[in-house]
């Protein structure tokens, strides 16, 4: 299987379990939100339950026949019926999609298609609803220009995670490194994507500046702009004049995440530049 289908199918993986879609399980809360119009059956394939990163419980509502998602937060809901008050609903996200293409599904170009409340932003409430939609239309998703600040780094790795990055300083060391990461972390659990602050040689002797690189817990391997360096690590910090608290280390699963989050290959947590 080619690089690239290997890491799309890695990212969907990741996501789907770690976000998992079930039915409601409040019977109570059910018969409050199934529309009534429907059979107890539409309306439960219209209602899916789910747990956030962040461990809040989430509820999401289909509306039968119709293209509107809504997401509202599952504790507070539960919690207003139980106390038999005036319900007003907490809405965390809603997402509005076009279901008019044979092959995929997509939101509308003049308007966000997903929107998160900010607070819960980055604990796979985008996903579920997108797994959920996946689910009802039988058929993916694909992401349209028009995207808050926010959601842009998620759609970008949802759908098109090899989009190419614009590095300056190490030319391509951070697509490389992170390509070298998607082709064997998932089979060696010591390998971890460095982002680190090196000490240049030749043309850039007496520079400092940021690279990648992936390690294991004996050698270094550098397979940016075309070379395929793999050397002791204690050697190559040496040359390097590497201090490993500058870098920020991450493991195969930690590399997905920050993809995702940020929608490219590095750099993510340091900055892209020369150091004095």
């Amino acid at each position: 299987m080619e690089l690239r289908k290997i890491i799309k199918n890695t990212i969907r993986k990741y996501l789907n379990e770690n976000i998992q879609l079930k039915p409601i399980s409040n019977i109570r809360t059910f018969n409050f939100l199934r529309p009534r119009k429907y059979s107890i059956d539409i309306g439960m394939s219209s209602i899916r339950e789910f747990f956030g990163k962040n461990g809040f419980r989430y509820y999401i509502i289909n509306e039968p026949n119709e293209d509107i998602f809504n997401v509202i937060d599952a504790d507070d809901l539960d919690g207003q019926l139980e106390k038999n008050i005036p319900i007003l609903p907490k809405y965390i996200g809603r997402a509005v999609f076009n279901d008019n293409n044979k092959e995929y599904f997509t939101g509308y170009e003049e308007s966000e298609s997903i929107k998160v409340e900010k607070e819960h932003r980055r604990n796979g409430v985008a996903t579920a609803i997108i797994k959920f939609a996946e689910e009802k239309y039988d058929k993916p998703y694909k992401p349209t220009n028009l995207l808050s600040k926010d959601m842009q780094g998620f759609v970008k790795s949802y759908g098109n995670i090899l989009k190419e990055s614009k590095q300056k300083f190490c030319g391509d060391c951070f697509d490389s490194a992170y390509d070298f990461m998607m082709e064997h972390g998932y089979k060696n659990e010591n390998l971890k994507l460095v982002h680190g602050i090196v000490s240049g040689r030749g043309d850039l002797m007496g520079k400092r500046f940021t690279h990648a690189w992936c390690e294991d817990n004996e050698n270094v391997f550098d397979y940016s702009n075309g070379r395929e360096i793999e050397i002791n690590k204690i050697i190559y910090y040496a040359i390097g004049n590497i201090n490993s608290n500058q870098g920020r280390y991450y493991n195969f699963n930690d590399t997905i995440e920050m993809s995702i989050k940020y929608g490219n290959k590095g750099p993510w947590e340091i900055e892209n530049k020369y150091y004095k």
